[in-house]
């Protein structure tokens, strides 16, 4: 069975003592901006049909084809899970154009990365 991955942008993402993930400021269409401005965001990764098991994931965040942040976790897959999930660590950019942020993920040992998400960014007139 092949895995898949997805991600959910947002400005913050905090994990309480029980497991709950609460995502604050979730992005459902583009980043836009009125001037250049700095961001700071983070993503939830998502991962279907993992077998059960620890697993290595590497993750890749471009902006405009141009990586701006990579990063390794580790995943604990358990045998009843719908999906499992791993909040990744802020990333931070400076949006000055429209363009694309695309966050990419694959296990350790797979050759090529799966797209999680992409997001179109854009600087919009004041």
């Amino acid at each position: 069975m092949t895995y898949r991955a997805d991600a959910i942008i947002c400005e913050d993402i905090r994990v309480e003592n029980n497991g709950k993930v609460f995502i604050i400021g979730m992005y459902t269409g583009a980043i836009a901006a009125n001037a250049p401005t700095d961001i700071s965001l983070t993503a939830l990764l998502r991962f279907w049909n993992l077998p059960e098991g620890q697993h290595t994931i590497d993750v890749s965040v471009d902006l405009n084809e141009a990586e701006i942040m990579s990063a390794e976790g580790e995943l604990n897959v358990g045998d009843q899970e719908q999906f499992s999930a791993i909040p990744l660590p802020q990333f931070h950019f400076t949006l000055k154009e429209d363009g694309e942020l695309k966050i990419k993920a694959k296990l350790k040992d797979s050759k090529e990365f799966l797209t999680a998400a992409t997001i179109p960014t854009q600087l919009v007139s004041a």
